[in-house]
């Protein structure tokens, strides 16, 4: 959540400072990005399978109906390749 919570400073710096996107900052934060959506994709996995069934037990199962479904179905692959065209782009500003 802490890359999430900082994508707005982000965007300022690349509003102000275009170059910012060749920077090792940059190229670490959706690296990280990446690294959190990955990791959030596998507990949630992992808790759903390790689910009991007992009573009274916190599950996933809301997340497999809309509208929450639509946060793992769509929007961490759509986040998943915004940050890879991110790092695309920041590796060919720093070749040029």
């Amino acid at each position: 959540m802490a890359i999430g919570f900082t994508a707005p400073w982000v965007i300022l710096s690349l509003a102000r400072r275009p170059d910012f996107a060749a920077s090792a900052t940059f190229v670490r934060w959706n690296v990280l990005g990446i690294l959190d959506l990955v990791v959030a994709l596998s507990i949630g996995t992992v808790s759903a399978a390790l689910a009991s069934g007992a009573p009274g037990e916190v599950t996933t199962a809301p997340m497999a109906t809309l509208p929450l479904l639509v946060i793992p179905a769509f929007l961490v692959p759509v986040f998943l390749m915004l940050h890879t065209v991110a790092l695309l782009q920041s590796r060919r500003m720093a070749r040029d």
